[in-house]
């Protein structure tokens, strides 16, 4: 069989592609037709005269999208129908309303599993084709590392390392229930690529300033206590008055906002690690005078899962419709309009429907905010130890790799430290006053292979790495 080959590329547009073809009395559908390339795909099958159906989540949306498509093609059978793919009654409820032939569907929409579905469907996917009839003692870190490679080369490193995970903690479950005496996939010959790392770049204190006076009053005391405190942006806006301790002085997080699918629930701090941070001065002024102005609300949500336990606290932070904040929405309507305005992101353009567009990357979101805290507390000498528990890292090493660069240079702190301690004596004996190794004769004087054995200490070196950092 010969391949089909076309004279269109990457740059072609759907008009070009459409141009010449006639799909009168031809009926479409276009999943996810409200925004993005699939309202220019449903325009261009309307101006060949097809009759199109938008399938959509947002149907006030498309019905905008729809009478524009309507109005440049002159085509007056482009519909609407509401369609939810992550919402199996609704995909249910789309089907059941479908009457007649169906000619072309184009599905465009786009759907992120959760956290936990993904897992399940890297498991399927990528483990069973290789290892589902293998006994798990017959399992060997050659097998793993030749299956891990392949995995790389066929689907890309963040599906390589997903997968990975899945099976790396079958293998662990497989040990503690002593089905095997070692895993096979912690071998040193199973080399996982690691995610590039590039070194964390910090906001200016000016650039800081202009961001929380640029943001509407309401919002300004979440950049205050994400940089005075090191919360993560589901944390905020999961905060509660009763986490908020000023008679010591600190803050407990204790929850966030999370996003399942399409609805949000209460859930613990990423990790699952609670975790109490100290509240300096300028937040705790900064708090105060957000709740004298705006108080608190109720808010209640689900507890972990979208079935979970209803669970109500009274949230600091709040939308202007009095629910709590959502990350899409504060980020488009809020956050990156306040970093254009502060000078950090680029003036928004505007798309073919007139939509605002930002410029932003990972680097401009509020979590930038996060290792602006965390270059102030290591160069004012909080320890790498104390700045992994205020940040609520599951492993140390993981903020020294992180912020290694940033940690103050020890060539200063040694300098200083012998010169304060033997300088001055220096220049003293050099003055002609007799110095300590003068007094002592030259039988103190260290000769090659003679030292003096010093007590073993039982510091570990993990210790030791935290006191020096």
């Amino acid at each position: 069989m010969s391949l089909i080959k076309t004279p269109f590329g990457f740059s072609s547009t759907a008009a070009e592609v459409a141009a010449g073809i006639d799909l009168t009395g031809r009926r479409a559908v276009v999943t996810g037709g409200s925004s993005g390339i699939g309202v220019e795909t449903a325009r261009a099958l309307a101006g060949t005269g097809a009759e199109v159906t938008l399938a959509v989540r947002d149907t006030a949306a498309g019905e905008r999208v729809a009478k524009d498509i309507t109005a440049t093609t002159g085509n007056n059978a482009v519909h609407i129908a509401a369609l939810d793919l992550s919402d199996p009654a609704s995909v249910t409820a789309f089907v059941r309303g479908c009457t007649g032939p169906l000619h072309l569907l184009v599905a465009n929409a786009g759907h992120r599993l959760p956290r936990p579905q993904r897992f399940v469907l890297k498991w399927r996917l990528h483990v069973p084709p290789t290892f589902g009839r293998r006994q798990v003692k017959s399992i060997r870190p050659s097998d793993i590392a030749t299956w891990l490679a392949d995995l790389n080369e066929r689907f890309g490193s963040s599906t390589a390392r997903t997968a990975f995970l899945v099976l790396h903690g079958a293998l662990e479950l497989a040990v503690a229930d002593e089905v095997i005496k070692r895993n096979p996939a912690k071998s040193k010959i199973v080399q996982r690529r690691s995610r590039t790392q590039r070194d964390v770049v910090v906001w200016a204190d000016e650039s800081v300033d202009g961001v929380i006076g640029a943001l509407p009053e309401r919002y300004r005391c979440i950049p205050i206590i994400a940089a005075a405190c090191g919360l993560r942006q589901g944390e905020l806006f999961g905060l509660a008055v009763v986490d908020i301790d000023l008679d010591d002085d600190v803050i407990y997080v204790r929850r966030q906002v999370k996003r399942l699918g399409n609805q949000y629930v209460f859930a613990r701090p990423k990790n699952d690690r609670e975790r109490v941070v100290p509240l300096p001065q300028w937040a705790r002024e900064s708090i105060q005078a957000h709740l004298a102005k705006y108080g608190t609300v109720a808010v209640t949500l689900p507890w972990e899962r979208t079935n979970g336990s209803p669970t109500t606290v009274r949230l600091l932070f709040r939308s202007d419709s009095g629910k709590h904040l959502q990350a899409r929405i504060f980020d488009e309507v809020i956050w990156k309009p306040t970093l254009a305005a502060a000078g950090l992101i680029p003036a928004p353009t505007k798309d073919v429907r007139g939509r605002r567009r930002f410029v932003t990357d990972r680097r401009t979101g509020l979590h930038a905010l996060r290792h602006f805290y965390a270059s102030v507390t290591l160069a004012d000498g909080v320890n790498v130890k104390e700045l992994a528990e205020y940040l609520g890292h599951h492993d140390p090493g993981f903020t020294l790799r992180l912020y290694t660069h940033m940690l103050p240079s020890s060539f200063d702190r040694a300098r200083r430290a012998i010169d304060n301690r033997m300088l001055r004596r220096s220049r003293s004996g050099a003055d002609g006053a007799v110095t300590e190794q003068g007094r002592s004769g030259p039988s103190a004087i260290h000769r090659p292979g003679r030292y003096q054995r010093r007590p073993k200490s039982r510091q570990s070196a993990s210790d030791l790495l935290f006191q020096l950092g």
